[in-house]
């Protein structure tokens, strides 16, 4: 994860007890664990195995009813960082989310805006023939928020597209 992403996250993290999930979290450059310091539970799912992944799998299979169950209202926090860009689902991923969500919980989100350079979710170089890859615009990130959170706010910064939005 790049230095923007991760100050970012910082920004909306806390040395609170909470329970975080982090998808798309495979440390490839980074990682927001630290950002956490005592957290009660953190997950991070990711789509490749690596050491650094609970559950190795797309986050839209993670339901109560799917084959790694986690409960509705589990997560105090969820990062949600670097994925958008990379997944043609990622408006479901956003939605599915808020079920995953406690009340008074928040989720951070970092994506490639509309100048980034492409690069590829499996190591950050070129992307690769069959992968998909495209960038965010503010509009698009607005219409996925809206109705989705009780409130949220959008920023851009540099190649950057980020927000969070809250729930309860």
């Amino acid at each position: 994860m790049h230095p923007a992403a991760l100050d970012w996250i910082a920004r909306h993290a806390t040395d609170e007890e909470v329970r975080v999930l982090d998808v798309g979290g495979r440390d490839i450059n980074g990682t927001a664990r630290d950002l956490f310091p005592n957290a009660t539970e953190y997950v991070v799912v990711d789509l490749v195995k690596h050491p650094s992944v609970d559950l190795t799998a797309d986050v839209l299979d993670l339901k109560p009813t799917g084959r790694a169950k986690l409960s509705v209202g589990q997560f105090d926090v969820i990062v949600y960082a670097e994925v958008a860009e990379h997944s043609p689902d990622w408006v479901d991923h956003l939605d599915h989310l808020t079920d995953l969500l406690a009340d008074d919980g928040r989720c951070i989100i970092t994506a490639a805006g509309p100048t980034r350079t492409p690069h590829s979710g499996i190591d950050g170089g070129a992307v690769r023939a069959g992968e998909h890859y495209a960038n965010l615009t503010r509009d698009e990130l607005d219409a996925a928020l809206y109705g989705i959170g009780d409130r949220y706010v959008i920023d851009e910064s540099g190649h950057d597209l980020r927000a969070v939005f809250w729930k309860g």
